[in-house]
């Protein structure tokens, strides 16, 4: 089943605000978070740009994917990219934690665990 990249900014800006990925559209996914948005009794900063505190939003499509898992792989890369070039996103959960590159455990610089011997 084909899934999507899309963007969410505002109408006239390059500023990429949000990236998420969906089998649907872009579209159909702002209008699903503004009805929930509209819902919320106490409005996030996030629930206030969504509804227009800052003109008008609009979804953008940034790539077209095979099946969720490639569309999943696709986000983080766009959500790394536009938070590097500088783009104010409110993703939080795959914005890279460090600029170095991951670096895997040793034995030497990994925790020990309880009841293990040294």
């Amino acid at each position: 089943m084909t899934h999507y990249v899309y963007g969410l900014r505002n109408v006239g800006s390059a500023e990429i605000r949000y990236v998420g990925q969906t089998s649907k559209t872009g579209d159909f996914r702002l209008q699903y978070e503004q009805a929930l948005a509209r819902k919320r009794s106490t409005k996030s900063g996030w629930d206030v740009w969504l509804l227009g505190g800052d003109g008008a939003v609009e979804a953008v499509p940034i790539v077209i994917c095979a099946d969720e898992a490639e569309a999943r792989k696709q986000e983080r890369a766009v959500i790394g990219v536009l938070t590097a070039i500088g783009h104010r996103l409110f993703n939080v959960q795959w914005r890279p934690k460090a600029i170095e590159p991951y670096q895997p455990r040793t034995p030497a610089t990994s925790p020990r665990r309880r009841g293990a011997e040294a």
